[in-house]
């Protein structure tokens, strides 16, 4: 009997443990904040159709500046030059 006591209270305290870290995350994802100009015009609640079949797969592409043009300048001449290693 003592060692079903024991694997529930082993159990009971990786429960607990799953529950205290999931809710860290949920804290820690609070600190977000958006992005402005990053949503599309169309994206408004009048267009939604509906949740999206969760077995799909979507593509997308993030587009970054630079912050340092002559670095810029200086990588696609690099990348550019067959004798630059």
């Amino acid at each position: 009997m003592s060692h079903v006591f024991r694997r529930t209270s082993i159990l009971s305290a990786l429960v607990l443990l799953a529950l205290v870290l999931g809710m860290s995350t949920v804290a820690a994802s609070s600190d977000r904040s958006a992005v402005h100009g990053t949503v599309p015009p169309w994206a408004k609640a009048s267009n939604y159709a509906g949740a999206a079949n969760g077995n799909n797969q979507i593509g997308f592409r993030i587009y970054l500046g630079w912050n340092n043009q002559a670095n810029l300048a200086s990588f696609i001449n690099a990348v550019s030059d067959p004798r630059s290693s």
